[in-house]
């Protein structure tokens, strides 16, 4: 009999930016590459804009390509999507939040299913250290950096 487990990883950034000006790069997903050493590249699969339903393909490095599934989606506030497998599924949360000098962006991951823990054994390390990666990018592109975390 498997148990099922729930393992969560999260970051939290101060940006000085406004919403407006982190939100395009924060959902422009398909160009993260050129932000983060996290991302090879992201494939959009279909033609419809992004929003609830849409499914992307992401290639990182040192993981196998994951399909994930738009679920949740709040301009200019969050998005979550969801990857899916048996026995895991990976949920991530990328979310804005006004603060006294910009905003603050939270990037979250959640493994849960009866894998989760193997998972996050194998994974979990690197996970931690590209959601880092993710949200210190986020923070240079959005305040006009031209570094990015070095590859």
């Amino acid at each position: 009999m498997f148990m099922t487990s729930r393992q969560f990883i999260s970051r939290t950034i101060a940006i000085k930016a406004p919403a407006s000006r982190i939100w395009p790069i924060m959902a422009g997903v398909e160009q993260w590459h050129t932000w983060t050493p996290s991302i090879r590249r992201v494939k959009r699969l279909g033609s419809r804009p992004f929003g609830v339903g849409v499914r992307v393909m992401v290639f990182q490095p040192k993981l196998p390509p994951a399909v994930w599934k738009v679920s949740e989606f709040a301009p200019d506030h969050h998005f979550t999507w969801v990857s899916s497998n048996p026995g895991l599924t990976v949920t991530a949360v990328h979310r804005i939040e006004q603060a006294a000098a910009g905003c603050t962006v939270t990037l979250s991951v959640l493994y849960e299913g009866a894998l989760a823990g193997l998972a996050v054994k194998l994974m979990g390390a690197i996970t931690e250290k590209y959601v880092g990666w993710e949200a210190e990018g986020l923070k240079k592109a959005c305040e006009g950096e031209d570094d990015v975390t070095e590859r």
